[in-house]
């Protein structure tokens, strides 16, 4: 069976989409990812064909724009409204060139940010379309969307109603956002208009079409209104090989000496106060007397003085890096999230925008990770508090340990492949 993938996003959304490529590649079919050309070599290295798409989402994220909105504490409505604005010259380009990828596919596989585009490119060429998140994304009435925060005390109903309202709202808040980024292109280039189709969310309840949610049922299980073809499959990783990347004898030598250090690193949360955070950080960790690989750009420190008890990288495989960390700090990226998890260590959370915050919370309450920080919160006396606790804390290691093996057992690609298979037979045999 020939499929094409379409992702975009940040490395967290993309690099699952690769490593679900790899599965499908090894089940024997022939496998295409469309995405930014950022991720050529990454989609390249496990010999899977590649298709270019424009944009780059980490520029997008560094826009002033956005910028402005995560240093104000990430509100997600402005946030859906100021990443609008500056995807939008990348539309059109987007349209034609996954409407080329897409060409004589048998099937079409769309992650969460290209869930419009997917689904009426798949439409438009009558082919199977199959839905997947790294994120939850039905609606239910067990835990909130992550746009939103958990239920407040206030509320003047009952948390399970605020928990499906705020799914309600946000399928809304999300087509309302995407069709018109796509409406005007596509009757440019198509000739026709996208004017009354409806959300998503209604076309799931006259269809069952396949959706895949790309993340641990240990983590967040299933929740029990979900019908049979939404799955929770667990985390895609990739397999163990990277590139042609290799550890430096210097890094191999600063784990290696001494106590494993922490790893710490914030992701593409580009931060306007990127060199305050980081003098915070490493306040912290002269507080708590730990060593850590700082993930970062040479740029970001070039002012700033680092002891010997900190080794900066630009990058590393995290599924390398993490199982020989103390504890990871990070941002509380799905992906990353997923890694830490995998790993068997703590994680301890700086949250920026809400999918992070979400993460998080839920991750807090299953006490695998100290209370997570706001951005706009983060203060050295925060840090360290957070430092000591993935640290010291021993209830909270046992508890990420077990997690780590929990999900270390799950199949999710095995899982997600058989899914693709048992849908791809059973939509081609109606259509």
């Amino acid at each position: 069976m020939k499929i094409t993938i379409l992702t975009i996003g940040t490395r967290g959304d993309v690099q699952p989409m690769v490593a679900l490529g790899v599965g499908l590649q090894a089940a024997g079919h022939q496998v295409k990812i469309a995405t930014h050309l950022n991720y050529e070599a990454l989609v390249r290295t496990y010999k899977l064909d590649y298709a270019p798409v424009s944009g780059n989402v980490n520029e997008v994220m560094q826009s002033d724009e956005v910028r402005a909105v995560l240093n104000k504490g990430g509100n997600p409505f402005r946030f859906f409204k100021e990443l609008r604005k500056a995807a939008l010259p990348l539309v059109e380009a987007a349209i034609r060139e996954q409407w080329a990828a897409c060409e004589g596919t048998d099937l079409i596989v769309a992650s969460a940010l290209n869930i419009y585009l997917g689904f009426f490119i798949a439409e438009k060429m009558n082919v199977p379309w199959v839905m997947t998140s790294v994120n939850p994304a039905g609606e239910t009435t067990e835990f909130h969307n992550l746009i939103f925060a958990p239920y407040p005390d206030w509320m003047p109903f009952g948390r399970k109603t605020y928990n499906f309202l705020s799914h309600a709202i946000v399928g809304k808040l999300v087509w309302n956002t995407q069709r018109p980024l796509t409406i005007k292109a596509w009757k440019k280039i198509f000739g026709d208009t996208l004017a009354k189709r409806e959300p998503l969310h209604a076309y799931f309840k006259k269809k069952e079409p396949l959706l895949l949610y790309a993340y641990s049922p240990a983590a967040l299980p299933k929740p029990t209104e979900w019908k049979d073809f939404m799955h929770v499959t667990g985390y895609w990783f990739l397999p163990d090989q990277d590139t042609d990347w290799q550890p430096s004898d210097e890094l191999l030598s600063f784990i290696e000496t001494g106590e494993p250090p922490l790893y710490i690193g914030f992701g593409s949360m580009n931060d306007p106060k990127q060199n305050d955070l980081y003098q915070k950080v490493l306040q912290a960790l002269d507080a708590t007397g730990q060593r850590a690989v700082l993930l970062c750009k040479p740029e970001e420190i070039k002012d700033i003085q680092l002891g010997a008890n900190v080794f900066p990288i630009d990058y590393a495989p995290f599924g390398w890096l993490f199982p020989k960390m103390k504890a990871v700090m990070h941002h509380g990226g799905v992906g990353t999230v997923g890694l830490g998890l995998q790993a068997g260590v703590p994680n301890a959370v700086v949250t920026f925008i809400s999918d992070q915050r979400f993460w998080a919370w839920h991750l807090y309450r299953a006490g695998v990770m100290p209370k997570p920080i706001p951005r706009k919160k983060v203060t050295v006396e925060a840090l360290t508090a957070a430092i000591n606790d993935v640290i010291h804390n021993q209830e909270l290691r046992q508890k990420a340990a077990e997690m780590g093996e929990r999900v270390r057992e799950e199949k999710g690609i095995d899982h997600a492949v058989a899914a693709i298979e048992e849908y791809a037979k059973r939509v081609h045999n109606t259509m």
